[in-house]
């Protein structure tokens, strides 16, 4: 009965095996390199951005908030929330309709797709509806491989990043997203704020005591400075702290696929050895069993 391999036997294993594991190894990191110089490099265009929620934006407008009391928690825009916003705002420059709307608008899905375009005839080269990208493939491959956002806790800032072959197209695409971002979040502000002066507006009309119509007007004049604010393209949610610029050079990508090589050929050579070494130890015991079987011999007739 063979005894199981245990802990020491698989290290003196591994260890007889040590010059396999290194030349595998070695022809995983050479596999990298060679990637790393044939891959196309790519350019990383990052900004820096604060999220600014209704409190700041409208901060000197708060003393009159609070002068009205409880009658501004009749405004659906009054102040307060703003960890809500800023999740909002962070959720909608991640959204799909978003990166969607920016795919359809810039025409990107043959530029995302190139290896399925036909340049030449300026269409797809495959006549099959299943194998032509859609605006949802586009969004996978813009999130999964070309745009990022990290979120730092600690300083309340967000890292927006673009990474693509071209750096001219890198740094203007991400520049074009938050710009829309932007753009998307502020129509949704003046929406609401125009929802709440209707609203003021109509119940200050069936209203009948003074001092509460006063106070509804006076709160309706809040609303317009909250609309005119929204309506400011300069005060926009996400204010740039350290704008975008053109990468010059591309990013290097050797580090990591190192670091996978050298991953990779530890694995693949001690898979080597102890496959090698569990088909020799059978072969040994197929041999061992044919010398020990008993032989049987003939006794002559007669």
């Amino acid at each position: 009965m063979e005894h199981p391999i245990d802990f020491v036997d698989l290290i003196e294993l591994f260890w007889a095996g040590r010059l396999k594991i290194a030349i595998a190894v070695i022809i995983m990191c050479a596999l990298a390199v060679t990637a790393d110089l044939v891959l196309a490099p790519r350019y990383k265009a990052s900004e820096l951005l604060e999220v600014r929620v209704s409190h700041q934006r409208l901060s000197g407008f708060s003393g009159l908030a609070r002068s009205l009391g409880g009658l501004a928690g009749l405004a659906a825009g009054s102040l307060g929330g703003s960890g809500d916003e800023r999740q909002v705002a962070l959720a909608t420059l991640k959204s799909r309709y978003i990166i969607e709307h920016f795919i359809s608008g810039h025409n990107l899905l043959p530029v995302l797709f190139a290896s399925k375009w036909d340049e030449r005839k300026n269409r797809w080269a495959t006549s099959n509806a299943d194998d032509i990208p859609t605006d949802q493939d586009g969004y996978r491959l813009f999130r999964k491989k070309v745009f990022s956002v990290a979120d730092d806790g600690t300083t309340g800032l967000v890292r927006v990043v673009v990474q693509w072959r071209n750096p001219q197209e890198a740094a203007a695409w991400l520049r074009d997203i938050v710009n829309e971002t932007n753009v998307r979040l502020q129509k949704r502000e003046v929406a609401r704020f125009e929802a709440d002066i209707r609203y003021l507006s109509t119940t200050a009309q069936s209203v009948m005591v003074v001092p509460v119509k006063e106070s509804l007007y006076s709160l309706m004049a809040l609303e317009y400075r909250k609309l005119m604010v929204a309506e400011n393209p300069e005060d926009a949610p996400l204010q740039v702290v350290d704008p975008v610029v053109v990468p010059r050079r591309p990013e290097s990508r050797l580090l990591m696929l190192l670091v996978l090589g050298v991953g990779g050929g530890i694995v693949l050579g001690l898979l080597y050895v102890v496959v090698e070494g569990a088909i020799k130890e059978r072969r040994k015991g197929v041999g061992r069993a044919k010398v020990t079987e008993p032989v049987t011999v003939k006794e002559p007739r007669g």
